[in-house]
């Protein structure tokens, strides 16, 4: 597995990401009966335990979410930095994922064979707030759709230790999961997903 391709970056800015309109935005989606009552457990849904998330949703555009908008500039630059060459970035989608006390999420990707002509070249998520012992991003080597990252050999597993204001970018074929959210403070997420053209 490499992780060459793997970008982290803090957004020294907290004004950005802890404005009063990006918190009552996210809250509003993340209230959505369509949130709130998702059916869980899908083929391919890799939240386990206590999960919001807005993936899916056709109100779920983070780009446009009022009080986001400095934050998608500053994701955005930094997205365009990690991009090849003369490349510049589409954003597919992109939604919020809130974590809650013994929730993790499931070994993933954003790429299968199953999901046709869909085809992304970066998935990046910024990290609105992780409280200590939150949850954190793990990348596995020979990870399976839908299993849990404690199944691998610690061998296997690359956590990237994450903290409020960072961002990481990476390829959307690595297997990655979320590790077990061991606070009663929420974990919160905003992930973008899209092409280089």
């Amino acid at each position: 597995m490499n992780l060459d391709d793997v970008k982290k970056y803090k957004c020294n800015d907290t004004q950005l990401y802890e404005n009063p309109t990006l918190a009552s935005s996210i809250n509003l989606l993340l209230d959505l009966p369509d949130v709130v009552y998702r059916n869980q457990g899908t083929k391919y849904d890799s939240a386990y335990g206590e999960v919001l998330t807005s993936v899916g949703n056709i109100y779920s555009d983070i780009i446009t979410l009022p009080g986001a908008e400095k934050l998608v500039q500053w994701v955005t630059s930094k997205i365009q930095e990690s991009a090849p060459e003369g490349k510049t970035i589409e954003y597919i989608k992109s939604w919020a994922n809130k974590m809650f006390y013994g929730s993790q999420g499931l070994v993933h990707a954003h790429i299968h064979p199953d999901f046709k002509n869909y085809k992304s070249d970066f998935v990046a998520i910024f990290y609105v707030h992780i409280p200590k012992d939150g949850g954190q991003l793990v990348f596995i080597e020979g990870g399976e759709f839908n299993t849990k990252y404690t199944e691998y050999d610690e061998s296997k597993l690359t956590i990237i230790e994450c903290e409020s204001g960072d961002l990481v970018i990476h390829p959307p074929t690595l297997p990655h999961a979320v590790t077990l959210h061991n606070s009663h403070t929420p974990r919160l997420c905003l992930v973008f997903e899209g092409r280089y053209v």
